[in-house]
C-alpha cells in the first residue's frame, strides 16, 4: 500500500502524468482501527518517499528522516553522514525556510505513527534570536542550534580546526583585513563584527561566511569543513563554550549521540 503511493509520488514529482490533486494517502489510527485519507501535501510529498521499499521492516529507523531549514544545512548534514561511515545516521529532508518546518514536522510524525512503532524522526533549525529549546512535536524530536546560524558553526574550535587555523590566528587575519579594505563590500559587516567584541557564537555571519572561509586559507566549502567537523566530533580534543558541541547543543549532540 504504502509502496504504491510512494512511486506515484515520485511520478507526479518527476512530471508523470498523474495528477497529484488525485492522490490520497490513508492514515491508520492504530487506537481505533480505523483508516482516514486525505490530500497529499507538498510535505507530505516530500517525506513520503523516505519510507523504504519495505516500511515495515527496520529500514526506517536506522535512519529517520531529519528535518532541515535550507539547502545549507542539508549539504552540513549529508556531508557529516558521509564522514560519518555510518555512525550518523539520518535521512535529510529540506523544508525550505522554517516558516515550512511545522508543516513539514506534522506531516512526518503522521506517517511515523500510522506505520511504525516507536519510531522517531529530527528537526533542527537555527536559534535566530529566540531562545530556550524547542517542544517536541509527537514522535519529532525539535531543537535549535545553540549558536545564532549555522554559519556561525564556521568558528567553532573544531571547524576552524578543519580550516587549517584557530580563532586567536583567524581574529588577527580579520583584524588586519579591516586595515586594508575599506572599500570591499563587506567592510562595514566584518568591522561591525569586530566593533561588537567578535562575539563568534552570537553575531549575523551569514554575508561574511564566504570571506571567512576564504581568509582562514582553506578552500574547502564550509559547509563541508562544518559537516567533517561533526562526524569527528567523537575524537574531537576540544572543550568549552566554543567547541562544536557547545555550538551545536546538548540536545542536537545527544539526540544523534554525536559524542
Amino acid at each position: 500500500w504504502l509502496q504504491s503511493l510512494k512511486k506515484r509520488s515520485l511520478r507526479q514529482t518527476r512530471g508523470g502524468s498523474d495528477h497529484v490533486s488525485d492522490l490520497r494517502v490513508g492514515f491508520k489510527d492504530p487506537s481505533l482501527g480505523i483508516v482516514t485519507f486525505g490530500s497529499a501535501s507538498t510535505e507530505l510529498q516530500a517525506v513520503l518517499p523516505m519510507f523504504g521499499s519495505h516500511p515495515l521492516s527496520s529500514v526506517f529507523n536506522q535512519r529517520p528522516i531529519l528535518i532541515l531549514e535550507g539547502d545549507d544545512d542539508e549539504r552540513i548534514w549529508s556531508q557529516a553522514i558521509r564522514s560519518s561511515k555510518g555512525e550518523i545516521r539520518a535521512y535529510p529532508c529540506v523544508a525550505g525556510d522554517v516558516q515550512s518546518m511545522e508543516k513539514y514536522e506534522r506531516a512526518a510524525d503522521r506517517l511515523l505513527r500510522s506505520v511504525y512503532e516507536n519510531s522517531k524522526s529530527y528537526s533542527f533549525r537555527d536559534r535566530d534570536d529566540s531562545q530556550g529549546e524547542l517542544a517536541d512535536s509527537g514522535n519529532v524530536i525539535r531543537a535549535r542550534l545553540a549558536c545564532r546560524t549555522a554559519e556561525n558553526l564556521i568558528l567553532s574550535d573544531d571547524v576552524l580546526e578543519v580550516l587549517g587555523t584557530d580563532w586567536n590566528n583567524l581574529q588577527q587575519i580579520l583584524a588586519t583585513w579591516l586595515t586594508q579594505n575599506s572599500s570591499h563590500p563587506r567592510y562595514a559587516e566584518l568591522l561591525s563584527f569586530q566593533n561588537a567584541g567578535w562575539p563568534r557564537k552570537s553575531f549575523p555571519l551569514k554575508e561574511l561566511r564566504n570571506l571567512i572561509v576564504g581568509l582562514s586559507g582553506s578552500n574547502r566549502p564550509w559547509e563541508v569543513a562544518v559537516g567533517q567537523a561533526i562526524a569527528k566530533l567523537k575524537d574531537t580534543t576540544h572543550s568549552g563554550p566554543n567547541c562544536l558541541a557547545s555550538y551545536l547543543g546538548k540536545k542536537i549532540v545527544s539526540s544523534l549521540n554525536l559524542v
